[in-house]
């Protein structure tokens, strides 16, 4: 149950998009989202989310998604 309201949510690629999406209208530079995904990649404080199946690919695609707009 509490793994369906986490994704419930937060939810899946489209949602996470659109959260990010809704930060750069709001003043967040496409520097930091890079930086903060750098972080995600390296920081200890993120090791279980790097631990979970498909973690590689979701971070990925987002990257690449967020890479490819230019503000």
């Amino acid at each position: 149950p509490y793994q369906k309201r986490l994704f419930k949510k937060y939810g899946g690629f489209n949602k996470v998009c659109n959260r990010i999406k809704y930060d750069i209208k709001h003043g967040v530079k496409n520097e930091e989202i890079v930086l903060f995904l750098e972080k995600i990649k390296t920081d200890s404080d993120f090791s279980d989310l790097r631990k979970l199946e498909g973690y590689p690919d979701r971070i990925n695609e987002i990257e690449t998604k967020f890479n490819d707009i230019h503000f």
